[in-house]
């Protein structure tokens, strides 16, 4: 019993060893996005992103690909700035040749009228193995209301 206890141990812990190559491409391919956002690249974010994405902002709008891809590029309105929390907290699941990532983010964004605001947002990605690289296929935000924190 010892002995069958100790060899699920030890694949267990092989196969995670194994998949953190993976989940760390995944996280880079998160990060791109981020920096891709943050310096308004539609060429980037148009590699970044499949073609058939969809995604969501914090005040529940949906976007295609597209759609994204020119709201996120609008000059001098959006995004400024994206800082993870702390990446232990975050989590990268694989399933195949998809895995979903869910992560917390300290935001700054300039609106339309000039001021800057910081938000935190609950993220959610979903990326796709693609031509030996990962790309984003879905990606949600929900701001956090830190007043309610318990």
């Amino acid at each position: 019993m010892k002995r069958a206890l100790a060899l699920v141990l030890t694949l267990s812990a092989v196969g995670a060893s194994a998949e953190q190559p993976v989940a760390d491409a995944v996280w880079e391919a998160v990060h791109r996005l981020d920096r891709a956002l943050v310096a308004k690249d539609g060429a980037a974010l148009g590699e970044i992103l499949t073609e058939d994405f969809v995604g969501a902002i914090p005040s529940g709008r949906q976007f295609s690909k597209n759609e994204y891809i020119e709201h996120h590029c609008r000059p001098g309105v959006g995004l400024t700035a994206i800082a993870d929390g702390d990446r232990s907290a975050a989590t990268v699941r694989v399933f195949g040749e998809v895995a979903v990532v869910n992560r917390r983010v300290h935001v700054r964004l300039r609106t339309p009228d000039g001021s800057e605001r910081e938000i935190e947002v609950q993220r959610i990605e979903v990326c796709v193995k693609d031509g030996g690289g990962w790309r984003v296929a879905s990606g949600q935000g929900t701001e956090v209301n830190l007043a309610l924190r318990p």
